[in-house]
């Protein structure tokens, strides 16, 4: 916790200034690579994709320490395995329904579709469909309990990696499905950004993770020395971090407001 909240501290500092580089410096390279434009695109999306990629970072190197610091958890016996469905379903069907059902009225406002479809409200013929594909999905979950089904790898990097990959890709789809009706320039930048992070994403969460040879320990090895040390250094980043960027902000724009957000960011 203390680890991953030193990266969201420097990862919301960090973003914001990243944000105000690029909203200068973004426009200025491109009409220069491929000629004067307006180049303009949602610079607050931009800056909540580095944020978010900043605090999976933040997360993975927190995992990565605690993983060879504490002894290994068993899941074994394994009880009331219905959780394990459940886990899945609502990460996998919830979450990108409560998402995903949103498109309907963007949809509605672009003319892409009626707002009632056979006297029938549009957003009930997108929910039904969704129920159906729910119900499926967790059909299938429960006869996997009973018999591995082929799909689902037998190792578990290799079922993370599935889940993994299938919301990813479910959110990004669902997210360019928002957008397309209609697909406007400035939508490019900020779209483009989503996809090429996916692509990469899925680069990594297939060729990067390895099997993790696990501590032979009985105890967690964190002192109180260790975290000490961790609460310096971040305190030292964060400090530092805070300084740069203001310097560097007011180095870009001086005491201009730069616009495309509150004076916040």
């Amino acid at each position: 916790m203390l680890v991953t909240g030193f990266f969201g501290g420097f990862g919301f500092a960090m973003a914001t200034f990243l944000k105000l580089v690029e909203v200068k410096y973004v426009p200025m390279t491109l009409s220069y690579l491929f000629g004067e434009s307006a180049w303009q695109t949602n610079w607050h999306s931009i800056l909540e994709q580095t944020y978010g990629f900043l605090n999976g970072v933040g997360v993975g190197v927190a995992m990565a320490c605690l993983a060879r610091r504490v002894p290994p958890c068993s899941d074994e016996p394994r009880l009331r395995r219905w959780t394990e469905v459940a886990a899945v379903a609502f990460v996998l069907l919830l979450i990108t329904f409560v998402n995903v059902i949103q498109n309907v009225p963007n949809w509605i406002r672009a003319a892409a579709i009626p707002a009632r479809l056979y006297d029938l409200p549009s957003r009930l013929w997108f929910g039904t469909g969704y129920a159906v594909l729910a119900l499926v999905v967790i059909l299938l979950l429960f006869r996997h309990l009973r018999q591995r089904l082929a799909l689902i790898p037998e190792s578990r990097l290799g079922k993370a990696q599935l889940l993994y990959l299938v919301f990813l890709w479910w959110v990004v789809i669902g997210n360019l499905m928002r957008a397309i009706p209609p697909f406007q320039e400035q939508r490019l930048i900020t779209e483009g950004v989503i996809h090429l992070v996916a692509v990469l994403c899925t680069l990594f969460a297939l060729l990067w993770p390895g099997l993790l040879r696990l501590p032979d320990m009985a105890a967690a090895s964190i002192t109180g020395r260790m975290i000490l040390t961790i609460t310096c250094l971040g305190l030292i980043a964060t400090a530092a971090t805070v300084a740069f960027a203001s310097w560097g902000t007011r180095a870009i724009h001086g005491g201009a407001f730069v616009g495309h957000a509150g004076y916040h960011t």
